[in-house]
């Protein structure tokens, strides 16, 4: 490309930096990872999440039948028609967990606060909430995919044993995610 050009995409998404940084974007590694692994999380969730969550009778309500703006265009669509609220919460729980984690491991292993305008005698407890909370997805994260392994008919015919292991891989998985995105993130 020419430099002009380059020049002028870089100028023209300054003002988005901070978003994308947000977001986990900060180099070319992080975010060739994030752009690999995504999609696969994704399906994951897709399944098995949603599926497992489904067990809540409130989250199988279809997101055509909610009284929002907009929401009656998705029953146009025999694709869209599927989707229920427990597709868009695993998904939102994905998103919340991939970021938490990766702040909660800069605290924790490399020492990094994730707000620094806060008072010293606050980020105690600026830290303990974010711990709380990353606690509380992650286990909401891990439950909805054990249920979900559960509903599997021929995963759950060994017992509990099976979905137990799966459920073991999955939070390998994750925690392993996380932490190789932190190492891309942070060049360490």
């Amino acid at each position: 490309m020419p430099r002009p050009i380059i020049n002028f995409i870089v100028t023209e998404f300054q003002d988005y930096r901070p978003f994308f940084h947000w977001l986990g974007f900060t180099n070319l590694k992080s975010t060739l990872f994030n752009l690999t692994i995504l999609p696969l999380m994704l399906i994951i969730v897709w399944t098995i999440n949603a599926q497992g969550m489904r067990s809540i009778p409130v989250l199988t309500t279809r997101l055509h039948n909610l009284a929002l703006p907009g929401a009656s265009f998705l029953s146009r669509y025999t694709a869209t028609r599927k989707w229920d609220i427990a597709l868009c919460l695993s998904i939102i729980v994905l998103f919340a967990f991939w970021r938490l984690s990766v702040i909660v491991l800069e605290m924790w292993l490399l020492g990094i606060h994730a707000d620094t305008n806060l008072q010293p005698r606050y980020r105690h407890r600026h830290t303990l909430f974010l711990y709380v909370l990353a606690a509380l997805v992650f286990f909401t994260d891990v439950i909805s995919f054990y249920a979900g392994i559960s509903e599997f008919g021929s995963l759950a015919a060994g017992g509990g044993f099976v979905p137990l292991v799966v459920t073991i891989g999955y939070i390998s998985v994750l925690i392993s995610v996380s932490y190789t995105h932190l190492i891309l993130k942070n060049d360490v």
